[in-house]
């Protein structure tokens, strides 16, 4: 049983591999993605609480929650991505409070896009894969390696 166990764990951590170097390569193309001028439609400061490590304690995050519209090619597009990738917020309400400032409804913004798919689009060029999804698939790895092996 903990063959097969360790196969699933290793199929779980080469699939979360391959997720991320997918996110890598599509955040290095955002590079050499073409620009257009946009503007900022919807601009305020969300946040998410939700339970913790143990029932007492909880954790919140908040990010800026933004919305942009752009043209291209004669069509008009609406997109919320600031940046290609997982965003998975920020526990420093700082952090999210500065990154609001930056986009105020109505503003003139630089927007980067897929000249393949320009829906796909960002206002931010980075490339920034959370180093937990390498943890995490680490984790799987090791683990499924070590049932597969036996040793567990």
């Amino acid at each position: 049983m903990s063959f097969y166990l360790g196969i699933l764990f290793l199929a779980i951590g080469g699939t979360l591999v391959l997720h991320v170097k997918y996110l890598e390569r599509k955040m290095k193309q955002t590079f050499s993605w073409p620009s257009v001028e946009g503007k900022i439609i919807h601009s305020e400061m969300a946040q998410r609480t939700g339970g913790g490590p143990s029932a007492t304690s909880s954790t919140t995050v908040y990010w800026a929650d933004i919305k942009y519209r752009y043209h291209v090619r004669g069509r008009t597009y609406r997109e919320n991505a600031i940046r290609i990738g997982i965003d998975t917020g920020e526990a420093d309400r700082n952090q999210a409070e500065e990154r609001h400032a930056r986009y105020p409804v109505n503003s003139t913004v630089t927007v980067y896009y897929n000249p393949d798919k320009p829906k796909e689009a960002c206002l931010e060029r980075v490339v920034d894969v959370p180093s937990f999804l390498y943890l995490l698939a680490g984790a799987f790895g090791f683990f499924g390696l070590i049932m597969v092996t036996g040793y567990m």
